[in-house]
């Protein structure tokens, strides 16, 4: 019997992550210990239970801001 059709909207992100040895040791120890097929759920996991709202920075500034410096540096 097939599995029934989920009735939820699903969302999709998309990362891509470059680790370095010496910067990133810890966070490339913790990928190889989990296998492939796992990693997602060990990322939700992590960051469900890490301080994910100090992670985020929202002193940043806008990204019309970011785009007027680009601007001013670019002419």
């Amino acid at each position: 019997m097939p599995r029934p059709k989920l009735q939820t909207k699903i969302y999709r992100f998309d990362i891509n992550m470059t680790l370095r040895e010496g910067e990133d040791d810890d966070l490339i120890e913790f990928f190889q210990s989990i296998p492939k097929r796992s990693r997602v759920l060990a990322v939700k996991t992590a960051l469900r239970s890490g301080k994910l709202k100090i992670a985020v920075q929202s002193d940043l500034p806008e990204d019309d801001e970011l785009a007027d410096a680009l601007d001013d540096l670019m002419f």
